[in-house]
């Protein structure tokens, strides 16, 4: 289908998607354990409060970059338009071919006769 081709795209999205998720985790880890260093001196400050802030936003952004080089949303109301109208046409068929099947007794019940 028209997915196919797309498919190395993706690979290379993620793929830097991964990349920007690892600096950002780093540079976030890196940070806590420097707060975390600083507390029993210290105390927490704003200063180091907004950094981590900023940090944790920029981690959210990153995580909400798309990995497909195309819609999903989009798609998604493709298939649920022109694709799932389609569906009892191809089912339809396929029932019936199963109710031509042979049907026999099935092995290992008894019948029960009343008399």
């Amino acid at each position: 289908m028209f997915i196919g081709p797309l498919l190395p795209f993706r690979k290379s999205m993620l793929a830097s998607k991964q990349r920007e998720q690892q600096i950002v985790a780093r540079k976030l880890r890196e940070e806590y354990e420097r707060v975390m260093s600083l507390l029993p001196q210290e105390g927490v400050t704003q200063t180091a409060v907004d950094s981590l802030k900023r940090l944790q936003e920029v981690q959210q952004i990153v995580n909400q970059i798309p990995v497909w080089p195309f819609d999903t949303i989009t798609l998604r109301r493709f298939l649920v338009a022109y694709v799932l109208p389609l569906l009892p046409v191809i089912i339809a068929p396929l029932l019936e071919k199963l109710n031509e099947l042979p049907r026999g007794k099935p092995r290992g019940i008894r019948q029960l006769t009343i008399a």
